[in-house]
């Protein structure tokens, strides 16, 4: 019995089972075996009996916790209550009135073209209002601005409905005032803004004066000196709010609508935020921008321009020529911009010997600020410096990037042109894509929905960034 341990192990390894040598020596022997397991038993024992009292210590502590938080809670209640008791019989100080918050955080953009000409900060402490009446012309124009603003506001829009056209020093003797000139796309009807406009203006600009020149224009005046020029338009729930975040932003621009509506609505089937360039005096102009207003896209007048080939070949109607003097260039452009219901900007159709021409190119930039327009160089001559005199005129302006289908009217081509465009905007930070209603481009359009970047973002031109530069004169 006392060498169990060396007999068991011989049997089992006849039948080819190896015991380890490294065996604890105690149990070896059966009083051995027996003296192990009672000092397991014990040490088991004494951990389970520690471990027992930690949890009944821990609990207790807790418990005792709770019992003093509950405790000085109900003591801070009564003492509170005790307070409010005694200081509800003393006669209560006014409390300050709360500062308002800033006016022009949610209407204003930052990093707007127009920067700090666009409007002075109006501060808590400095309202455009004065007690005594006496106010300049100056001042009377900050109140008809501030009026505007507690509108703007006051209807909840966003900032992506309120597109700055032009903000131009002006004078009167020794005051110095702002014409601006902005375009609004309201959620609601134009009559409900106009109302609330008024209210604002019975409120802070007494002198002011707003009149309703047009159902979508309006101005604000002070004694006749118009200060502001408002264009306003209903943008129903397609319309599309700016993007968020830093991503590349990409504008697809179709030109040459407005003759044929099954091309249009091929494209508003595609269901991309394209931006639509219709000709004034096509067929079907008129109902082509009332369709893309509806779907919420933004509508350009694709005004035609003297082409290089003139007299041989013309643009179309209500084209521009260089040989215009100021005043037919501007009743011809307004011709034009009345056919095209809901548009908010203007690009060159053909045009390439008038862009080129920096008088006649000053021209028409000089008329799209009374029109409501900005400005889309198409750049159909690379000498083009349509862009350039928009900018110095301080118009929002922008320039084409890519032509889709100016080469081989081709799937494959426009794919190729449009991944380009997906290269330039991400290399760019933007660009600019223009195209036409062609079978191709539609069907390219079409595949290239399915499979194209999607970092990013496809935008209207009024949500691509203007360059905030210094253009030589």
């Amino acid at each position: 019995m006392s060498e169990w341990f060396p007999a068991i192990k011989g049997m089992l390894a006849e039948r080819g089972i190896y015991l380890p040598q490294p065996y604890p020596h105690t149990c070896r022997t059966l009083k051995g075996s027996a003296l192990a397991a009672v000092l397991s038993g014990a040490v088991l024992g004494t951990g389970i009996c520690i471990y027992s009292t930690f949890l009944f210590l821990a609990h207790s502590v807790q418990e005792v916790t709770s019992y003093a938080s509950e405790t000085i809670t109900r003591t801070s209640l009564g003492v509170a209550n005790n307070t409010a008791g005694l200081v509800s019989v003393l006669p209560t100080p006014p409390a300050p009135p709360a500062p308002p918050e800033p006016l022009t955080t949610s209407v204003l953009e930052e990093d707007s073209h127009l920067g700090q000409q666009v409007r002075l900060k109006i501060q808590p402490s400095a309202l455009p209002y004065r007690e005594n009446g006496d106010l300049s012309l100056t001042d009377a124009a900050r109140q008809v601005d501030f009026a505007l603003l507690q509108t703007l506001l006051r209807l909840h829009l966003e900032r992506g409905r309120l597109l700055f056209l032009t903000s131009d020093y002006k004078t009167k003797g020794q005051d110095v005032y702002h014409l601006q000139r902005m375009r609004l796309f309201l959620p609601t009807s134009v009559a409900s803004f106009v109302e609330a406009l008024e209210e604002s203006m019975d409120v802070w600009a007494e002198r002011g004066v707003l009149t309703r020149e047009t159902p979508n224009k309006i101005t604000l005046a002070v004694e006749g000196v118009v200060t502001h020029e408002l264009w306003v338009d209903t943008a129903g729930d397609e319309f599309v709010l700016p993007p968020t975040g830093d991503a590349p932003r990409l504008t697809l621009v179709i030109d040459d609508l407005g003759e044929s509506p099954k091309a249009a609505q091929a494209f508003l089937d595609l269901h991309l935020p394209m931006t639509f360039a219709i000709w004034p005096f096509g067929r079907h102009a008129v109902e082509t921008a009332q369709a893309a207003h509806r779907a919420g896209r933004e509508i350009l007048v694709h005004e035609p321009m003297e082409p290089m080939q003139s007299p041989f070949v013309k643009a179309g109607p209500g084209e521009l020529t260089l040989s215009m003097n100021r005043e037919t260039l501007r009743k011809t452009l307004q011709a034009s911009v009345l056919k095209v219901p809901h548009a908010s900007g203007l690009n060159n159709h053909m045009g390439s010997r008038l862009t080129r021409n920096p008088a006649a190119a000053a021209l028409v930039a000089e008329a799209l600020g009374p029109s409501g327009l900005f400005a889309l160089d198409s750049l159909t001559h690379p000498d083009s410096v349509f862009y350039r005199e928009a900018r110095k005129k301080g118009l929002p302006a922008y320039r084409r990037s890519v032509f889709l289908d100016d080469g081989p009217r081709t799937v494959p081509s426009v794919l190729e042109a449009l991944k380009k465009a997906e290269h330039l905007a991400l290399a760019h930070g933007q660009a600019i894509a223009i195209g036409h209603p062609h079978p191709e481009t539609i069907e390219a359009l079409r595949q290239w929905g399915a499979l194209r970047d999607t970092t990013i973002q496809l935008v209207p031109l009024r949500y691509l960034n203007v360059p905030v530069e210094t253009v030589e004169e």
